[in-house]
């Protein structure tokens, strides 16, 4: 008896597990059904169309040359463009960093913009030139650049464009060399002079650091801080700190 007792609950569970997975598929395929006619009701419905497209966050970078690159126009389904699609032509146009397509719906598209932002003032000659911290252009200096911008003397540069990086000597290093002075030294640091005999770092209270080419940045400049306070307590004023081997820094007189 217990045998048949046992052989009959597993028929009714597996019966139950049967009804259960039919119920689960009818719901799945009604729920599929709701969203394709639903999809479709939208894709015929005249409201969802773009009527505004706002371009935020541009600065120096012209809002009609980011509209034209998304490749979105008034009048488009705002269903049927591709919001990925249009973030990478956006980020081709130059000084773009970042950009992040989005829908208001019913009828609104919204490209918010990141630009490079200016990091210091490159001069050689008469020539002067905003740059970001990858040394990449970003417009001609005025005549009386911004005072928070850092000031970098080249001896000679080539500049192709606005967007483009700029060459100079040293320039391979130039980012390694600002971000690892922005850790150690922060505000400090007044100007940088990049040439072919190496890269001189001047601070606010005139003392210098001879960095010679650039490599190994951060670890020579953490040095600075703890060397600059041990002279101080020797009583002894130096004009500078030749640091070009990180094996055997020297103070200069």
């Amino acid at each position: 008896m217990s045998r048949r007792r046992t052989r009959g609950r597993l028929v009714t569970r597996r019966m139950r597990l049967k009804s259960r997975r039919r119920k689960t598929l009818a719901l799945a395929i009604a729920g599929a059904a709701a969203v394709l006619i639903l999809s479709c009701a939208a894709l015929r419905m005249e409201g969802w169309r773009v009527k505004v497209l706002e371009v935020t966050g541009t600065r120096r970078v012209d809002p009609e040359r980011v509209y034209d690159a998304s490749g979105i126009r008034m009048g488009d389904h705002m269903l049927l463009f591709s919001a990925a699609r249009s973030r990478r032509e956006i980020l081709n146009v130059p000084l773009v960093t970042d950009a992040r397509v989005m829908r208001v719906f019913p009828s609104r598209i919204v490209i918010a913009v990141s630009e490079r932002e200016p990091y210091a003032c490159l001069a050689s000659g008469d020539a002067c030139y905003v740059v970001d911290r990858e040394a990449v252009l970003l417009e001609p200096a005025a005549e009386k650049p911004a005072a928070q911008l850092l000031r970098i003397r080249v001896e000679s540069l080539r500049a192709e464009g606005v967007g483009a990086p700029v060459s100079f000597a040293g320039a391979d290093r130039f980012r390694e060399v600002c971000e690892a002075l922005q850790v150690t030294l922060g505000a400090r640091v007044k100007s940088i002079s990049f040439a072919k005999s190496g890269i001189k770092v001047f601070l606010d209270d005139g003392f210098y650091v001879l960095l010679g080419a650039g490599d190994g940045a951060e670890e020579k400049l953490s040095l600075v801080p703890p060397l600059i306070e041990s002279a101080a307590g020797l009583g002894e004023k130096f004009s500078g700190l030749n640091i070009r081997s990180l094996e055997n820094p020297s103070f200069v007189r």
